[in-house]
């Protein structure tokens, strides 16, 4: 696996207290994966409610603080990670850019396709996909 699945980390999700999470980076899905967890004290893990953040409502990903943060295009908190290590801050921190930007490329490419079955021809994919996300896709690629 990409070291991004099943991970125990403290998350915090809008409007709710930073809290423990199983965390998995579904690539293939597009998503990340945020499921409540908490230990009872028998020391059985007690799963709770499972949230999802689509990559493509990813904007950008900051690491600050020791939190990697996803950020929306309307400059919104959609989650924010607590890695426990520098290396897995650095592994996360890397993971959701590049998924961030392949599903951006992913809707650039659906945008393109649509627009030329509506018979508008060709369409600069500069305009479509963000330099950002363009050039980060280009070196998750070239990695």
């Amino acid at each position: 696996g990409s070291g991004l699945e099943g991970q125990v980390l403290v998350a915090t999700l809008p409007g709710k207290p930073p809290d423990v999470h199983i965390a998995t980076l579904d690539t293939s899905q597009g998503v990340l994966l945020l499921q409540e967890a908490s230990v009872l004290q028998s020391g059985d893990i007690s799963l709770g409610a499972e949230t999802s953040v689509k990559m493509s409502a990813v904007s950008s990903v900051d690491n600050s603080h020791g939190a990697v943060t996803l950020i929306s295009s309307t400059s919104s908190v959609l989650a924010q990670l607590h890695p426990e290590t520098p290396e897995d801050q650095k592994a996360w921190l890397v993971g959701l850019r590049s998924a961030a930007a392949a599903a951006a490329l992913r809707g650039a490419a659906a945008s393109v396709t649509a627009a030329k079955r509506a018979g508008e021809g060709s369409i600069d994919a500069a305009a479509v996909v963000p330099p950002a996300a363009a050039a980060a896709a280009a070196a998750a690629a070239a990695a």
